[in-house]
């Protein structure tokens, strides 16, 4: 596992980096907090580490992600893994984000979960087992519940309404 931590809006991070789960562009472990050079127009103010991955999300709504993308978990439609902070293209305005082993679940700014990654377990609340390539939006028996938390652990996810 990984620890980052935000200063200023900045990312800082150390622990194992095999997957480049840092986003410092390259593999090598950290022992000491290191900035990650991410673009300098970014203010980051939330973070969440997967397994062998991480995601960040600036002031402005956009999740960025790094490291291993196996089951398509950091949502860029494919499994190549990213090396440095890559914004993810999505269109949501999103407002906390949550990693779990294999599987990424966003909250956006109307109160509604979107989810990507590994689905064996059907963990991302979308009625089936079918792993996701893109952040898709969770469909609740109740349209109307609006979530104001989430969480993922290892093979679940829990929210807050």
């Amino acid at each position: 596992m990984s620890t980052l931590i935000i200063s200023e809006g900045n990312l800082y991070a150390c622990g194992p980096n095999l997957y480049k789960q840092l986003g410092l562009d390259d593999n090598i472990p950290k022992n000491i907090l290191s900035k990650v050079n991410a673009d300098k127009d970014t203010y980051f103010i939330t973070i969440s580490c997967g397994y062998n991955h991480t995601v960040a999300l600036d002031n402005e709504g956009h999740l960025w992600g790094c490291g291993n993308n196996n089951y398509c978990k950091l949502g860029f439609q494919d499994h190549i893994n990213r090396n440095v902070f890559t914004k993810v293209s999505c269109n949501v305005g999103f407002i906390i984000v949550s990693c779990g082993f294999n599987h990424t679940v966003a909250l956006d700014s109307h109160g509604h979960l979107w989810s990507c990654g590994r689905n064996f377990f059907g963990q991302l609340g979308l009625g089936d087992n079918i792993h996701r390539n893109i952040f898709t939006q969770v469909i609740t028996v109740n349209p109307s519940t609006s979530f104001r938390a989430v969480s993922c652990g290892f093979n679940h996810t829990v929210a807050i309404d």
